[in-house]
C-alpha cells in the first residue's frame, strides 16, 4: 500500500485507517518516505486486542520471558514463606550444637568399633616408610675434617672482618662449628657458668694460609666433661679453666690473649647478654656478626646439600606413608606422636 507524500496509515483488523493521533502511531505504523526509499518502522503492541488477530512470531519470546519471570518470582516467594514458617514452628537452630551432636554420634559409632591403637598406627607408618628409602642413599654424616674446615673458613672471615676472635656458647652456632648443641651440654636449661668456644685466626706468613686456633673456656670442675663431649679437633683440646672465685673473662684475657689491650672479639647473636657485658667489663671490645662471618654458615657444602635434600624428602615421605594408617577418631596430638616416631625412625636409619 502506497499513500501520498508523508501519509501514514494504520493497519487493523477492519482495514486501513488514517492515523489521527500519536498514540495510534506508536502502536503500529508503516512510514513511507517521499524520497522513494522505503523505511519501515514496526512498533507492535502485543497487548492490543484489535491489532493483528494472529500475533507475529516476534512477540512470542517476550511472552515466554514474562511467564518465566513470573514463575521464578512465585517460586522464590514460596520458598521464603516456607522458611519463615519452619523457623516460627521450630525456633532458631543452633548450628554449633547440631554439629557437636553429629560428631558425638559419629564418634560413638566409631567407638563401638574400637578406639585406635596408637602403637599399631605408628608401626604401620614405620613399615610403610621402609618400603622406599632411596632418598637416604646420598646422605652422609658430616665428617671431622669438614667441621675443622668450617672453623678455618670462619677464621678467614674473621681476618676479612678485622677482628681478633669469635666467641660462642652452646647452641645452633656451636653445633655447626663444634658438633655440640645446647642439649648436649645442658639438657634442661643453659648453665649460669659460661662455657665458651673461642676461635682465633692464625695466618701463616710464608704461605698466607689461614687456620683456626680453637680453645674453650670452662669451669675447672667441668673440664673432664668437656673432654668427653668428643668435640672434633686436629689435636688435643685446648681448655682454659677458671675457679669459682675467679672472673672467667679476666682469665680468658690473661690465658688466651696475654692481657693484650683492646682485643676485638665478635660475639654470636645467641650469646646471652650477661656474658657480653662480662667480656666488655674485662676489657674486650665486643662487636656483632659481620656479613662475611654470616656467609660462612649460609654457604652450603655438597654434603650439607645432600642432607637437606634427604630431610625434605624424608619428611614428605613420612607424612605420605602415615596417611593409609589413620583412623577416624585419631586425634591431632596422637597423629603428631606417630609422625615423631616416624621422624625418629628416619634418624635411626640415617645413623645406621
Amino acid at each position: 500500500m502506497i499513500g501520498g507524500r508523508g501519509t501514514v496509515f494504520e493497519v487493523s483488523a477492519h482495514g486501513i485507517e488514517r492515523a489521527t493521533s500519536r498514540a495510534k502511531l506508536e502502536r503500529l505504523s508503516i512510514v513511507i518516505a517521499s524520497s522513494g526509499n522505503m523505511k519501515a518502522g514496526i512498533k507492535g503492541s502485543c497487548q492490543e486486542p484489535r491489532l493483528m488477530p494472529v500475533r507475529s512470531s516476534s512477540c512470542r519470546p517476550l511472552v515466554r520471558r514474562k511467564t518465566l519471570i513470573v514463575g521464578i518470582m512465585g517460586y522464590t516467594i514460596f520458598l521464603i514463606a516456607a522458611a519463615y514458617a519452619t523457623l516460627y514452628a521450630v525456633g532458631p537452630i543452633d548450628l554449633q550444637s547440631s554439629t557437636e551432636d553429629l560428631m558425638s554420634k559419629q564418634l560413638s559409632r566409631e567407638s563401638n568399633r574400637g578406639s585406635p591403637d596408637i602403637s599399631k598406627i605408628q608401626q604401620c607408618a614405620i613399615d610403610n616408610l621402609h618400603h622406599n628409602l632411596s632418598f637416604l642413599h646420598n646422605a652422609r654424616a658430616i665428617t671431622t675434617d669438614e667441621l675443622i674446615a668450617r672453623r678455618d673458613r670462619l677464621a678467614a672471615a674473621l681476618v676479612d672482618s678485622r677482628v681478633d676472635a669469635f666467641a660462642v656458647e652452646p647452641g645452633y652456632t656451636f653445633q655447626y662449628y663444634g658438633n655440640i648443641s645446647q642439649h648436649d651440654w645442658e639438657p634442661w636449661e643453659p648453665e649460669e657458668r659460661p662455657f665458651l668456644m673461642i676461635v682465633q685466626p692464625v695466618v701463616d706468613r710464608a704461605t698466607g694460609d689461614i687456620t683456626a686456633r680453637t680453645s674453650f673456656l670452662s669451669p675447672h670442675f667441668e673440664e673432664g666433661r668437656v673432654r668427653m663431649l668428643g668435640i672434633p679437633a686436629p689435636d688435643e683440646l685446648e681448655i682454659v679453666t677458671w675457679e669459682e672465685h675467679w672472673s672467667p673473662y679476666d682469665t680468658l684475657l690473661r690465658e688466651t690473649f696475654g692481657n693484650k689491650p683492646g682485643v676485638k672479639i665478635m660475639v654470636d647473636e645467641e650469646m646471652r647478654d650477661y656474658i657480653v657485658r662480662g667480656l666488655s667489663a674485662s676489657g674486650f671490645q665486643t662487636v656483632g656478626l659481620s656479613t662475611n662471618v654470616e656467609a660462612v654458615r649460609q654457604t652450603k657444602s655438597a654434603a650439607e646439600i645432600e642432607l637437606l635434600r634427604a630431610v625434605n624428602t624424608g619428611t614428605v615421605e613420612a607424612v605420605r606413608h602415615m596417611r593409609p594408617c589413620k583412623w577416624f577418631s585419631l586425634t591431632s596430638s596422637s597423629l603428631c606422636r606417630s609422625n615423631v616416631d616416624a621422624d625418629q625412625e628416619l634418624r635411626v636409619l640415617y645413623l645406621a
